[in-house]
């Protein structure tokens, strides 16, 4: 049996969610993709999926992504 440990999977992503309107992420590799009641990301070796209503970016950089809107839940595929 192998164990993962929580370093493998977060490998160093930063996670802050503000009530339930406000995302910020760190440590983001690339946008998989972007619906309004759905974004996925790349964070490391694992997919985030990002579930709820009129979702926005408010700002993507290189490493940084800002979501706003109804956030029913955060992920980890």
């Amino acid at each position: 049996m192998k164990y993962i440990k929580k370093e493998d999977i977060l490998e160093g992503a930063y996670i802050e969610l503000r009530g339930n309107n406000d995302l910020l992420i760190e440590g983001c590799d690339g946008l998989l993709g972007y619906e309004e009641d759905l974004i996925t990301l790349q964070v490391g070796k694992q997919v985030l999926n990002i579930k709820g209503k009129r979702l926005t970016m408010r700002y993507l950089s290189e490493k940084k992504i800002g979501i706003s809107g109804y956030i029913k839940g955060v992920e980890y595929v």
